[in-house]
């Protein structure tokens, strides 16, 4: 089974020029169903969008609101807020943050007092962007999984399963 993540356009196009190789999350998957396989939706979060050089801004505006690429995560890392940071499970802690290149501060914010996990991309699979509609969900909702058609202007707020892949 692969899902549906949602990431902002700045980090994506991070992603994509082979910048950032370990996207923070507040947890990870554990169901054995999972492929560790995920397709990346773009966010149309303007401020992020902003981050982008401008010379790139042309090739990322078309994945707005699409889902752009598809990822293996091989590893994942866990973030564990500290006094003066963090510390990390299975990386070390300066790597870490170069890789997710989000800033400590960043993190902290993200994870408040939690630990949080890094996916680790391993692979990436590039293809035309995609309307989100061309792809069918499984909302989670209290523990129950329930099968929907997601429409466009409902994109997941985190992540959602994707049942049937058609990219």
């Amino acid at each position: 089974m692969t899902i549906i993540l949602s990431i902002k356009p700045y980090y994506l196009y991070l992603i994509l020029i082979g910048k950032k190789t370990i996207e923070l999350r507040k947890s990870f998957l554990q169901r054995k169903e999972w492929d560790k396989t995920a397709f990346l939706y773009c966010t149309k979060d303007k401020k992020s969008f902003a981050e982008i050089p401008e010379e790139d801004q042309g090739w990322m505006r078309d994945k707005l609101g699409k889902i752009a690429c598809k990822i293996v995560v091989d590893k994942f890392y866990k973030f564990i807020p500290t006094e003066n940071g963090f510390k990390t499970e299975g990386i070390h802690s300066p790597r870490a943050l170069h890789d997710s290149r989000l800033r400590i501060y960043q993190i902290k914010d993200y994870l408040k007092d939690a630990p949080g996990y890094g996916w680790h991309i391993s692979y990436l699979t590039l293809f035309e962007p995609r309307e989100i509609t061309e792809f069918v969900h499984a909302a989670v909702k209290f523990g129950k999984v329930r099968t929907a058609t997601m429409r466009k202007e409902s994109p997941p707020q985190s992540w959602c399963y994707a049942l049937k892949a058609t990219a």
